[in-house]
């Protein structure tokens, strides 16, 4: 009886034995399932992870050659609109073939920038290669940058108008009196215009202009508006002035190039020389 019932009992520990080895294997299968479907996932979310990373490094070096052959065509542009207002300002007729080419513009980067001093610098990617020179003019679609003072094959150093030892001759309107218009020592953009006679009716909100009185920049150069007027020693009007360029914000600048500067200095040296 008792070797019976311990038959019995073997059978049924082998019987539940084998059962579970079958729902062992049955849930084994399941798991394996579930963690080849989580490594796939996971491999699809570090793939796509990858090609949306490198998609963006393609569209960042994609969009600053777009960005950098725009700025191209702006100073094309740029250059061309200057010619149509030179004639605009001195009431000829639009004629492709009477256009001011006295000025060549070049497109340059702004690799350093000094917004912190008194005496403010920047430093641009083009040199004496692309046939920059000193004295050379810098300006933006919002106005005068600065000068240019020295220059390497490839690189170019200048001052900027915020600095106290850069001054541009300037315009009150279109037609009014000239003067000396250099930096206020205190805002990004801000100027003061000295020289400006104490009867003469300055208007606020009035268009200050670049003179022409050089060859650095040509006439009609938009530089900022007349925000105040006071009387400075008794004797004339200092006028302070909102630039329309932000010293703060500078990428991409123009370089003038002025193209009869050797006979301009060759007409000079004989001036010397009487």
């Amino acid at each position: 009886m008792n070797r019976t019932r311990k038959t019995k009992e073997t059978i049924w520990t082998a019987a539940i034995f084998i059962l579970l080895e079958f729902a062992a294997f049955a849930i084994l299968c399941t798991s394996e399932s579930i963690q080849s479907l989580w490594i796939n996932k996971a491999s699809y979310s570090v793939k796509a992870w990858l090609w949306s990373k490198g998609e963006s490094i393609h569209n960042y070096f994609y969009l600053k050659e777009k960005n950098v052959a725009l700025e191209e065509e702006n100073a094309a542009l740029w250059e061309e609109l200057q010619r149509y207002k030179e004639l605009e300002r001195r009431g000829q007729v639009a004629d492709l073939d009477s256009l001011d080419h006295r000025f060549k513009c070049e497109l340059a980067q702004v690799l350093k920038l000094s917004v912190n001093s008194q005496k403010n610098y920047f430093i641009l990617d083009k040199g004496s290669l692309d046939g920059v020179r000193p004295h050379c003019g810098v300006v933006s679609p919002k106005g005068v940058v600065g000068t240019i003072e020295s220059v390497t094959e490839h690189l170019s150093y200048g001052r900027t108008l915020m600095n106290a030892g850069t001054s541009v001759s300037a315009r009150l309107g279109r037609k009014g009196l000239t003067g000396s218009l250099s930096w206020d020592g205190v805002s990004s953009n801000g100027a003061v215009l000295h020289g400006i006679p104490l009867h003469y009716e300055v208007e606020l909100k009035d268009t200050v202009w670049t003179s022409g009185y050089s060859n650095i920049f040509p006439t009609t150069l938009a530089l900022g508006t007349v925000r105040e007027v006071s009387t400075k020693n008794g004797s004339t009007k200092e006028v302070k002035v909102d630039l329309f360029q932000d010293f703060a914000e500078l990428d991409y600048v123009y370089i003038l190039i002025f193209q009869h500067i050797d006979e301009v200095e060759r007409l000079e040296e004989k001036e010397e020389e009487l």
